[in-house]
């Protein structure tokens, strides 16, 4: 657990960092222009829903399938290549597909009522944003069996959270034309994808021969089956956690995806610590179920959850309870008109999101990993269902109630198949006492006057929050692992 706590903090306090540089843009650049903000983040979530269609789920083979390559062949490096040759037939597939079908699927965006122009008009550009984001995908997976996940991170995070608002800025200031954002988008993540292939060739992960003995005609139905399942739970996974924003465009607009995005980007604050453990866990579970080492999962499993509800209980007060002040600081803070509502339910579902673990990881690296599948895309089919319904009734605040629906039932479905299937759990006692400080502490930044200065308010209720939290839990020793990172980063402020 030891490596996951480590890599894990280091890829969080990246992400946070990037986080702070997105509130920035998200307070004082994008409510500047919504319809810019929002068309960028169409193309890009359009692409990502595309993106699993496209990978066949080969990312997620690069690391069930590593340990196997690195036990049945003498050259641990070769194993990318590899894959981008796999990579090969589902984008040729694909391409047979669209090319054959492409009046049929923009009927059916038609039919779900969507702007049909919209998805036309950018048609390419999804498409091409799409394969620069599977090979970036797969690449990041790789580099992840050698225990790097931290660089990654640093490009991902960092780069993006500088590109989009100097292009928001470029279209507010005249610099830049809407209409080339597609283009600006499309050599950002070139030049992403070649910076990542020159880091895997500098900590040694690309080899300049391939050793293809690997790829037995087992092997390749293996590979195959896997990656097929894989790939359709991804697809689920993006119709739960992506198809609102890609459906609120095409029902309310570009504008009203920008404030949601908005939004999102506070709550997914929530997520850092579970997509943290998450990333660096995924290679370590998979060696795990191949040695049979089930007792190494548990512990992660238990691990995991408890340090992500902790972590992401904190960000959550922090933000609720500074929410409207942070709002007030905005350059434009009528842009945000109910944010307050939409962040309470997609601050909840990351919460349970987090508190539920790594179940996912446990699922998808099992032999179970079927299952994931069904659950995936039963909840896929009906997180557009109650989209269609409760953006309609409700607006945007709608999308975040059928994503925390959705989040909700996907995890407590994947909690009790593991339960009976694995026997495992990720609560303890420890859980329930997080949970009550959490509440205790909600209950006391509820009734606690606070100064009617925006800044000083600000500074006392994140002042209160992390004390009265982090002292709580601290004392509690609801984990080991957490107040070992409190003693360590105490010991280096007192000196």
């Amino acid at each position: 657990m030891g490596v996951i706590i480590r890599q894990g903090s280091k890829q969080a306090v990246v992400k946070i960092v990037g986080v702070l540089i997105g509130f920035i843009s998200l307070l004082l650049i994008y409510p500047l222009d919504h319809a810019s903000y929002g068309y960028a983040a169409f193309i890009l979530s359009a692409a990502t829903l595309l993106t699993p269609l496209l990978a066949m789920g080969l990312s997620q083979s690069a690391i069930k399938f590593f340990p196997e390559y690195l036990n049945e062949t003498s050259d641990r490096k070769g194993f990318i290549w590899i894959l981008f040759a796999l990579h090969l037939i589902p984008l040729l597939l694909c391409g047979i597909f669209f090319y054959f079908f492409d009046d049929s699927m923009y009927s059916l965006i038609g039919y779900m009522g969507l702007d049909v122009t919209l998805f036309r008009e950018n048609s390419t550009v999804i498409v091409i944003v799409s394969i620069l984001l599977l090979l970036y995908m797969t690449i990041t997976s790789y580099i992840s069996n050698f225990g790097r996940i931290v660089i990654p991170t640093i490009i991902n995070e960092f780069s993006y959270k500088l590109f989009l608002p100097l292009v928001v800025l470029g279209v507010v200031y005249g610099v830049v034309q809407k209409n080339i954002i597609p283009g600006l988008m499309i050599a950002f993540f070139a030049i992403a994808l070649i910076v990542l292939m020159v880091y895997l060739a500098k900590i040694g992960g690309i080899s300049r021969k391939v050793d293809l003995s690997f790829l037995t005609s087992r092997k390749l139905k293996r590979i195959a089956k896997y990656s097929l399942y894989s790939a359709l739970g991804t697809l689920g996974s993006l119709l739960i956690f992506r198809i609102d924003a890609v459906m609120i465009t095409g029902l309310l607009g570009e504008v009203s995806t920008g404030l949601y995005f908005n939004i999102l980007v506070m709550a997914a604050v929530i997520d850092i610590p579970s997509q943290a453990i998450g990333k660096i866990a995924g290679p370590i579970i998979s060696k795990s179920f191949n040695d049979n080492n089930h007792e190494e999962i548990q512990l992660i499993y238990i691990k995991g959850s408890i340090n992500s509800l902790i972590v992401g209980m904190l960000i959550f007060l922090g933000i609720w309870f500074n929410l409207d002040a942070i709002i007030s600081l905005s350059s434009k803070p009528e842009a945000f008109f109910g944010a307050t509502q939409i962040f309470l339910f997609l601050g909840i579902a990351k919460l349970i999101d987090g508190l539920t673990g790594i179940n996912t990881h446990i699922l998808l690296y099992s032999k179970y990993y079927k299952f994931n599948l069904l659950f995936l895309l039963c909840l896929g089919v009906l997180n557009v269902f109650l989209n269609l319904v409760l953006i309609k009734q409700y607006d945007i605040a709608g999308a975040a109630m059928a994503t925390l629906i959705s989040l909700t039932l996907y995890n407590l479905i994947k909690l009790f198949f593991i339960k009976f299937t694995l026997d495992m759990s990720p609560f303890t006692l420890d859980t329930l006492k997080v949970l009550l400080i959490g509440v205790m502490v909600f209950g006391l930044l509820f009734i606690l006057p606070m100064p009617d200065s925006v800044v000083l308010g600000i500074l006392l209720r994140s002042i209160l929050i992390s004390v009265l939290f982090i002292g709580s839990i601290y004392w509690s020793k609801a984990s080991i692992d957490f107040n070992s990172l409190v003693d360590k980063y105490t010991k280096i402020i007192i000196r």
